[in-house]
């Protein structure tokens, strides 16, 4: 039978930006942690582990948090005690103790030293959600101010922080189809929305750049962009989105407030603070901590030969020579990252190919048995499964799949076993499986698994 796995010991950094280490195994479904501040967490999955899914009770992501207050000066959260008992530092440096996080939320929480005046308050202008910029033309305090439109309606007895929220309605301001129909503006989403239907101020129908038609929103949501396309991603599941950056290192989203405050962390573990995603998409946040010294640096290029820089001008441009001498002059780094650079000099063929043995993604070792052409070898993995017709790039990449296992789908019936969607640990590849014949359940590699089968459920058992 397979020894029982020990993870006792193994550290990862999780989410919260905070180390963890297992202190008890019990199984892959029952697990203690503790954090780096002596927080302990029992009774976890190893799989929330891996992906960094464990949260410290005592850490809140509330820290660090700003939002506009209604006396119109930004305050950050520096002290989280609980909902009911949080301390703010105003942009000016006072520090206001023991307020309500509700209170936070609405921007209801007042500078002591701030005097808010018509001195200081006259002629300031805020877009409201009618879509027209308004002006305050008297400022008799917090909750008595007059406004002028653009237009020039003027709106009285208002209070300062609906102004600060856009929240004073042009009582001339009627939308209608003639005026709206064809509007054009961008989502927070990042896309470009018109206007194609208006059956009212809460009625609009929009189409994106892409084609999606979202029917039925409000006119006030398409003003400030709150729309969103249900075809691109928001940030529920762009947490933990992983992408190459330019500078040649992996980085990974640990926080999404909206597409234009984002944190991420590098592969180094250092963190970025309040990127946009665009620049995410583009590869385009830069590690302070990495300076691009790459020249020796070796890997396997994807024609099945190894290649090390020998010059690097910059990230988009360096040269690199194969274990053949043959040099290749101004390619990207990110195509030496992904193994793309190619060796004319290279011809693969059945001689130098046949009996070639590669790891492969699922976590089993394949070895070419026919070679035809580069579209066209047949392999055998270890155990005795042949797929026929593949390519060979996909083999050097490791990229032919066991028909039986997949590292993201599992696998209904693998040598007895039930697996479900398998992880990468260091150099293993595990699955969470169940075998069908007695119901063990643990974390383990298709070698240890066709091991158990064949140990406890082979023939004559």
């Amino acid at each position: 039978m397979v020894a029982k796995i020990d993870r006792v010991g193994e550290t990862r950094v999780m989410n919260c930006g905070m180390k963890a280490t297992i202190i008890r195994y019990g199984k892959y479904s029952d697990i203690d942690v503790r954090f780096e501040d002596g927080v302990i967490v029992e009774h976890k999955r190893y799989r929330a582990f891996e992906n960094g899914n464990i949260a410290n009770p005592n850490f809140n992501p509330r820290l660090g948090e700003t939002k506009m207050m209604n006396c119109g000066m930004e305050a950050t959260i520096i002290r989280y005690g609980g909902s009911a008992d949080i301390d703010v530092r105003f942009e000016d440096g006072i520090v206001v103790e023991h307020r309500e996080y509700r209170e936070f939320e609405k921007g209801g929480i007042i500078n002591p030293n701030i005097k808010a005046t018509a001195e200081n308050r006259l002629d300031e202008t805020c877009m409201m959600n009618c879509g027209m910029k308004a002006t305050i033309i008297r400022y008799n305090g917090v909750r008595d101010i007059d406004v002028r439109f653009e237009d020039g309606t003027v709106a009285e007895h208002k209070a300062y922080g609906p102004f600060k929220r856009g929240e004073i309605a042009n009582p001339n301001i009627k939308t209608s189809a003639e005026n709206c129909l064809g509007e054009t503006r961008m989502m927070n989403c990042g896309m470009e929305a018109t206007i194609i239907r208006y059956g009212g101020y809460k009625d609009i129908d929009v189409r994106f750049e892409d084609g999606t038609v979202v029917e039925h929103k409000g006119y006030s949501a398409f003003k400030r962009g709150e729309i969103a396309n249900p075809n691109v991603k928001t940030f529920a599941n762009r947490l933990d989105e992983t992408r190459m950056m330019n500078c040649g290192m992996e980085a990974t989203i640990i926080r999404y407030s909206r597409r234009d405050d984002i944190d991420v962390r590098f592969e180094d573990g250092t963190v970025i603070e309040h990127r946009q995603y665009n620049q995410f998409e583009r590869g385009n946040i830069a590690n302070p901590n990495f300076k691009a010294s790459r020249l020796g640096e070796t890997r396997m290029m994807k024609c099945g030969m190894k290649a090390t820089i020998i010059r690097y001008g910059k990230y988009t441009d360096i040269d690199v020579r194969f274990e053949d001498g043959t040099i290749i002059e101004h390619r990207q780094y990110i195509q030496f990252k992904k193994g793309g650079i190619a060796n004319p000099n290279f011809k693969a063929s059945a001689e130098n190919c046949l009996g070639e043995t590669r790891m492969m993604n699922c976590g089993m070792e394949a070895t070419i048995i026919r070679y035809n052409t580069g579209k066209d070898i047949d392999v055998r993995f270890e155990d005795e499964t042949v797929v026929e017709h593949r390519g060979y790039g996909n083999f050097k990449t490791g990229g032919i799949t066991h028909p039986l296992i997949s590292l993201n789908n599992g696998s209904k019936d693998f040598h007895g076993f039930i697996c479900k969607r398998g992880f990468i640990d260091e150099d293993r590849t595990l699955y969470e499986c169940i075998c069908k014949h007695c119901g063990l359940e643990d974390v383990l590699t298709p070698q240890e698994m066709m091991e158990h089968e064949k140990s406890e459920h082979g023939e004559g058992k």
